[in-house]
């Protein structure tokens, strides 16, 4: 009797637990229509630009789309820092696509690049993505294991790249703030792939809008 009363006290208070996921896609605070543009920096192929849209349409039910890769500028690249400047990719990506950009301001820019990324006046050594109003730039440089002498493991990549992803999606299109939550999907500031793999991959149930 005592076992079965334990048993059912615990039942109820997982039950009450405020840090359940709650999935991907199915927030009341989105707006819609959405147009999800993911965007191709040169080097990235068209076949997983294409991969990443089709997902995002599956798990939130947006219109996402490919574009066309995107090609690199020399003003892209900051020889101070050795790396590509995530201000001026938003720069150049946003002059290429004005015709995406709707009177409702309701077209989301997703930038993807395997360039090492970081942006002025950043007091990070790298940035694994970086966020503007409506556009995102995420680099897979630093989420691939390759880079670090590893051997391939393109699932561990991809894991990693769509919690990037959907944070992007959850800040940009759902109005999320970053979670100090680690089993969310909206944890931050992300210092480190530790940091990464920890961290969830969906919502949990106690997320707080960003302040306007």
């Amino acid at each position: 009797m005592k076992w079965n009363a334990l048993m059912l006290c615990f039942l109820l208070l997982a039950g009450c637990s405020t840090t359940r996921p709650v999935g991907l896609g199915n927030s009341k605070n989105g707006f819609k229509p959405v147009d999800v543009i993911v965007i191709p920096l040169e080097g990235v192929p068209d076949a997983f630009s294409k991969m990443i849209a089709e997902e995002i349409s599956k798990q939130y039910d947006l219109h996402a789309k490919a574009a066309t890769s995107m090609g690199l500028s020399k003003s892209m690249y900051d020889p101070n820092w050795n790396q590509y400047m995530s201000n001026r990719i938003a720069g150049e990506a946003f002059k290429l696509t004005n015709k995406f950009q709707d009177k409702h301001d309701k077209t989301f820019l997703l930038v993807i690049t395997n360039l090492d990324i970081n942006a002025e006046g950043s007091h990070a050594r790298y940035n694994y993505a970086t966020h503007f109003n409506h556009l995102s730039v995420i680099s897979t440089a630093r989420i691939d294991p390759r880079n670090f002498g590893e051997a391939e493991n393109e699932q561990l990549k991809q894991t990693r790249l769509f919690k990037l992803i959907n944070k992007a999606i959850g800040q940009q299109i759902y109005g999320y703030a970053a979670s100090s939550d680690i089993r969310s999907v909206m944890y931050g500031p992300i210092t480190g792939l530790q940091d990464l793999d920890k961290m969830g991959s969906a919502f949990t149930e106690g997320e707080q809008l960003a302040q306007p």
